[in-house]
């Protein structure tokens, strides 16, 4: 059987661990839960188990071609 790759996207809760500059603990949390995009420094634990976005994932398409694309570049002002 001829096995493909796919690009597989997921939602799930995860417990994260961000380090936040903050006065105060409570100011710290306060930041953190008004951040709307939260990077986290590590991600302890998945909580729970992936839920597949089937809009998102797709089969990974591989352009295995030898031949050079031709790409043409010109400057600005060049014309």
């Amino acid at each position: 059987m001829d096995s493909k790759k796919y690009e597989i996207y997921c939602r799930f809760s995860a417990l994260g661990k961000k380090v936040i500059q903050a006065s105060s603990l409570d100011d710290a949390i306060q930041i953190a839960e008004s951040d709307e995009k939260v990077e986290f420094d590590d991600i302890v634990r998945v909580m729970e188990p992936c839920k597949v976005d089937q809009k998102l994932s797709h089969e990974v398409i591989e352009d295995d071609s030898e031949e050079p694309h031709n790409i043409e570049f010109k400057n600005w002002g060049s014309e």
